[in-house]
């Protein structure tokens, strides 16, 4: 059962949230949901199979699960969102389910893609609730690095950047998005450092930037477990078997560290 939650006090507006309830009785144990950098701002419970796959796994095997949007403020089609609203938010998911009778407080995780992922990296050691932390190919570049990147250079040209979302629609994202990431780059590597709950690091080896990114989290987590997917893109759809691969070790992952421990 899916049920459709509006939550109070989101960055920019109030966060729509979809919560997949297991057919039995709670407390479940439950695991927080993150999209990527804009997925489907309007209905993201099936905006990209990753999320939907996930999902619907748990939730067979017992958990509840929490998908949401991350808030943004769109004026003229320029998108603005950053690091600090979306960290807002998350708190603001996490702050929602303690006072929920339907989680298991003591078995609370959390899986993020690409953005979604750097925020929950940020966040995760601060929040003693969140007891196993999941990623797929995160993104922790965020510094000088990263200034050189196509979509830094249009930002600074035309105050804004274009990014396809996972249903190829095209977004215009202000160039606010790289101003105020900028700022948490040292924070981001320090907060992982910090990190003491069960972390999974997936990627796949067909994108070099997220394999690098990849094993770079793990030299900063050196208890980290690592799961590098042959051949796989970003969004896990380039190979048959990818995003199954993908799908079946996060759910093991969460098994194992909120069920049998």
């Amino acid at each position: 059962m899916i049920e459709e939650l509006d939550i109070d006090g989101g960055y920019f507006h109030n966060i729509r949230a979809f919560l997949e309830i297991p057919q039995r009785k709670g407390p479940f144990p439950t695991v927080i949901i993150c999209h990527g950098l804009t997925a489907n701002p309007v209905y993201p419970v099936d905006s990209h199979p990753i999320y939907r796959s996930i999902s619907n796994r748990l939730a067979s095997d017992g958990f509840l699960t929490v998908r949401f949007n991350f808030t943004m403020n769109v004026d003229e089609d320029i998108a603005s969102f950053h690091i600090k609203s979306e960290e807002h938010d998350l708190k603001k998911i996490i702050e929602y389910l303690l006072d929920d009778k339907r989680v298991d407080k003591k078995r609370i995780g959390a899986v993020g893609h690409s953005f979604g992922g750097t925020i929950l990296l940020l966040i995760a050691h601060e929040s003693k609730k969140i007891r196993a932390v999941a990623t797929l190919s995160p993104k922790i570049e965020l510094g000088e690095a990263y200034s050189d990147h196509p979509l830094h250079q249009e930002a600074q040209e035309k105050g804004y950047f274009t990014h396809k979302d996972s249903n190829d629609v095209e977004w215009k994202i202000s160039k606010e998005f790289f101003e105020e990431n900028f700022k948490h780059n040292k924070k981001l590597k320090k907060a992982i450092r910090k990190i003491k709950a069960p972390l999974l690091i997936v990627y796949g080896t067909g994108n070099p930037e997220d394999a690098t990114e990849g094993e770079a989290i793990k030299d900063l987590a050196r208890h980290a477990e690592t799961l590098a997917v042959e051949g796989e893109n970003h969004q896990y759809t380039n190979t048959l078997g990818g995003l199954d691969t993908a799908t079946k070790k996060v759910v093991e992952f969460f098994r194992i560290n909120l069920l049998e421990r």
